[in-house]
């Protein structure tokens, strides 16, 4: 992960910034991070009208932004020329990706000592391994604990994530534990499991790039108003909290019932969460081309839910007596995978990395 995460960097830094082994963001600085940030904001209200801006304007503010994040924009050269209209920041699709960028340099600021550490010694795995601030160990696939782990990915998937619908297996796993993070977490779940109609502790699952992977095993999932300047926040539909698909623990089975009294099918997430990888055929990365994608396994202390039939954008918590929100897909209007909002850090934990892949 942590090469994953260096060669992102490298690729989509221009040499001016210096970038080396020893120091992927070169000559970057958190300030600099911090004034692309801000940069991105003006860029958004001028997207969206509330700034008027002519196309000079959106040029100015281009070249201050790569003066601060100096960019690789070779891929806008034709002819030796540069073709502005392919770089210039002027729409909401390129706003999230430098954002996408920027929080992959923010991950690899605060690990900015364990790449030169790293560099310094001939085997730098113990290094590597150190700085993520994770207790990390390989399952054997045939022990009964990488099986029980492997079981809770194939139950139950999902038909409507035809892209992956059983095409994939589980390749190597590895169990996780952040460091410090457990006592807050059980504390968590004590305190809700005592609530009338909570859920309980479920397995869930969080996909991700692997370029990012590093990040989430250093500082976990952040809520979006914790997040430093610039980072990338992908999810709002249903709320400002943090994002996890479900394994209910009757995933496959048609004995969910409603509130009307009908019984349904619910499924487990993990196919929804594995389109958000960097494997080849993910729905929302049109453009990967890695054999191997990741996805996380989490333990999910749900409280009461919300349940959520229909968008609701950017609501900065749950309504008052709940505790998470539950976006249901059966009976919602357009959502085809259940998804579950926290809006405590504590309310998950890491569990395992599960490398996956094609059957074939």
């Amino acid at each position: 992960m942590y090469g994953a995460t260096g060669q992102a960097v490298a690729a989509g830094l221009s040499s001016s910034a210096g970038a080396t082994k020893e120091t992927p963001l070169g000559n970057l600085s958190d300030r600099q991070l911090d004034k692309g940030a801000d940069l991105l904001v003006q860029a958004e209200a001028m997207v969206k009208g509330t700034v008027k801006a002519t196309k000079n304007d959106y040029i100015e503010l281009t070249n201050e932004y790569l003066s601060n994040i100096p960019r690789n924009i070779d891929s806008a050269r034709k002819k030796g020329k540069l073709d502005l209209d392919a770089i210039v920041i002027n729409s909401d699709e390129r706003i999230n990706e430098q954002r996408k960028f920027i929080t992959l340099l923010r991950d690899a600021f605060l690990q900015r000592d364990v790449f030169s550490a790293a560099a310094e010694v001939d085997d730098p795995t113990e290094v590597w391994y150190d700085g993520l601030k994770c207790d990390v160990s390989h399952l054997d696939p045939k022990s009964d604990e990488y099986k029980h782990i492997q079981k809770l990915f194939d139950k139950g998937q999902s038909p409507k994530n035809s892209n992956f619908y059983n095409l994939l297996k589980v390749g190597r796993i590895w169990k996780v534990e952040q460091q410090g993070r457990k006592s807050a977490f059980d504390s968590y779940a004590a305190s809700i499991a005592k609530k009338p109609g909570a859920t309980g502790v479920i397995p869930g699952w969080h996909g991700t790039r692997t370029e990012n992977l590093m990040g989430v095993c250093k500082t976990g999932l952040v809520l979006p108003k914790n997040l430093p300047k610039g980072v990338h926040v992908t999810g709002r539909t249903f709320g400002l909290g943090i994002y996890h698909t479900p394994c209910w623990p009757d995933s496959g089975d048609n004995t969910a019932v409603d509130e009307k009294g009908k019984k349904y099918t619910r499924h487990n997430g993990a196919l929804k969460s594995m389109n958000y990888s960097s494997l080849r055929g993910a729905y929302y990365h049109h453009n990967n081309t890695a054999d191997r994608g990741y996805i996380i396994l989490e333990e999910l202390a749900l409280g009461v839910p919300e349940l959520a039939l229909k968008v609701c954008w950017n609501k900065p918590e749950p309504d008052p007596g709940n505790d998470y929100i539950y976006a249901r897909a059966h009976g919602h209007e357009s959502l085809a995978n259940d998804e579950v909002v926290t809006f405590d850090e504590h309310a998950s934990r890491r569990t395992a990395i599960l490398e996956i892949m094609y059957k074939k």
